[in-house]
């Protein structure tokens, strides 16, 4: 890896809930909420030392950053802001309706995160769509809160969207195998009777009969 591959935006992050791997194999789960967001100024990389053993050219590089932090300003007084976040809120309740999966997260960050700090919610609504990483990294990029609680809210009603399709297709399918067992048990029925009645026979036979 190189410092190419790193975002010139990150954020200090505090770990709210760690899952352990499912199996032996398997990744290591965190649920963390960014407590501030920083820029890098300058990067650098330095090969550690060598490792006994080990030649130094395959150990990877070790990178060091010099970073500017961004100092969020409190906005209780920010009607536009305030409006914002209901509206993200109520968009986070309809899709805990639509999405019962969604409320496990739900009960376990809404006690530890402010759901008056228009930033904390926006980060923590945007960790409950299924948007792409490049999109998340877009918003966590975005400096102005305003734009950032928009932009959220923009994937919010999108995933409300998605959840109700995905509502309706489900629906459309079990209709469609409730018809598909019906039918199965009807033909049976009749195969049945038509058995009993001597119909299921060939038309020679049945009149030999």
């Amino acid at each position: 890896s190189s410092a190419a591959d790193l975002h010139e935006v990150g954020v200090a992050a505090r770990i709210m809930h760690a899952a352990p791997p499912k199996d032996q194999d398997g990744p290591l789960q965190l649920m963390v909420q960014a407590i501030q967001r920083f820029e890098i100024v300058e990067m650098r990389s330095s090969a550690p030392s060598p490792v006994e053993g080990q030649p130094s050219s395959d150990a990877p590089p070790v990178f060091y950053a010099r970073v500017e932090y961004w100092h969020e300003a409190e906005f209780e007084t920010n009607e536009e802001l305030k409006a914002y976040s209901v509206a993200v809120v109520d968009s986070i309740k309809e899709l805990v309706n639509l999405n019962p999966l969604y409320k496990e997260g739900l009960s376990l960050l809404i006690d530890q995160i402010d759901v008056h700090n228009p930033g904390a919610l926006a980060d923590f609504a945007a960790s409950m769509t299924t948007a792409s990483g490049e999109e998340l990294q877009e918003i966590l990029a975005m400096r102005s809160v305003r734009r950032r609680i928009e932009q959220v809210l923009i994937l919010l009603k999108r995933e409300i969207e998605i959840s109700r399709l995905k509502t309706q297709i489900s629906q459309r399918i079990e209709e469609r195998m409730s018809k598909q067992q019906r039918e199965f048990f009807l033909n049976q029925q009749l195969k049945e009777i038509k058995e009993e009645l001597g119909l299921s026979k060939g038309e020679a036979q049945t009149e030999v009969d």
